[in-house]
């Protein structure tokens, strides 16, 4: 969820970003607004909790309200916007009435910033993540050590825009996620760091910045960043990625026209996408299936998101195999309307 990747863990705030306009609110999103919370909770019902370390360097203010101005689009300071908030009319989409250019603004409206590690200058209001992440090993305690690093950093720059404008780029994808997850590392030695964390199929091929990928020699966004990863940390003999995740987000047929009955049926075998090389794809994806394609050494492969439409019930698929990354093996996928929302987890075993 979007909102995670600007959680405060010291005010239990987020901020909607571009899922609704911009706006700082009390976490809600699981019930416990305090992260510490949430892991006792999770654990205490016999189950072990993944949690989001933040890698952009801003989170929430407190929650909006009184006319504190905790949103990023004020149209008092940045006029007139494409669409408001119904509830609070001068909280913006951050698109001028155009409905074409974006804003930019500035992020200390609404956010604070969240830093590695407190310093001697640090603004008002900042939060640290090592103190977060000590915070979370403690409440982990002998249970596995689960981070995300971040939630579809590929997208920052539609879904954050508001602190981060400008579109993730390859290079800034891998040392982000090194930077910070060789910090978590340090800060919690049994840190499990999940990355990269991508949002969906376009991006396993592409970078947001539609000219990023011809400056890597046009080798798919997936394999050029695990690679990546992988030397990097030869070169410094470390290793910052645990296991590997990659949201599922299939796309279909148009189902408008279907039963419940087929919308169920459709939804448990859409997933063979992924691993099933004898599986006839449901949308006209070029190539073979995805997870097979991806190794990535002795590194756990997961794939998670949102189960598509009709099926009420979280699946769970276990595949086992140790897939192969072939970088250029794989054309361009072709996409037929807007993907389906899913909630898959589809793993590996866990080695951990």
């Amino acid at each position: 969820m979007r909102h995670r990747a600007t959680y405060n863990w010291k005010l239990f705030t987020n901020n909607a970003a571009a899922d609704w306009y911009f706006e700082d609110f009390g976490y809600s999103e699981i019930g416990d607004a305090d992260s510490i919370r949430y892991i006792r909770d999770v654990k205490a019902a016999g189950s072990n909790p993944l949690m989001t370390m933040v890698m952009l360097p801003w989170v929430a203010k407190s929650a909006e309200g009184s006319g504190n101005g905790h949103w990023s689009f004020s149209v008092a300071k940045y006029g007139a916007q494409c669409s408001t908030d119904p509830y609070n009319s001068d909280a913006g989409n951050g698109v001028k009435s155009d409905c074409i250019t974006n804003l930019i603004a500035d992020p200390n409206d609404a956010n604070v910033p969240l830093l590695d590690q407190p310093g001697t200058k640090d603004p008002p209001g900042s939060v640290y993540r090592n103190q977060w992440a000590a915070a979370l090993a403690s409440a982990f305690g002998t249970a596995p050590h689960f981070y995300n690093m971040d939630n579809e950093m590929d997208i920052w720059g539609g879904t954050h825009r508001d602190v981060h404008p400008r579109p993730s780029a390859y290079d800034e994808l891998r040392d982000t996620y090194l930077a910070e997850a060789r910090a978590l590392k340090g800060w919690d030695s049994k840190a499990l760091r999940f990355g990269p964390v991508s949002c969906c199929w376009w991006f396993y091929w592409n970078g947001a910045n539609n000219n990023d990928k011809g400056a890597h020699a046009g080798v798919d966004f997936v394999p050029w960043w695990l690679n990546e990863v992988y030397w990097q940390d030869k070169v410094n003999k470390t290793r910052s990625l645990d296991i590997f995740d990659i949201h599922a987000y299939p796309d279909g047929p148009d189902t408008s026209s279907w039963s419940q009955t087929q919308k169920q049926a459709l939804s448990a075998r859409i997933y063979r996408d992924y691993w099933d090389p004898s599986y006839v794809s449901q949308f006209e994806l070029s190539g073979p299936e995805a997870l097979p394609e991806l190794r990535v050494s002795d590194t756990d492969v997961v794939a998670k998101a949102w189960l598509p439409m009709g099926l009420r019930r979280n699946k769970s698929l276990r595949t086992r195999f140790r897939p192969q990354i072939r970088p250029k093996s794989w054309r361009r996928p072709r996409r037929r309307g807007p993907p389906q929302r899913a909630s898959l987890l589809t793993r590996r075993r866990c080695s951990c």
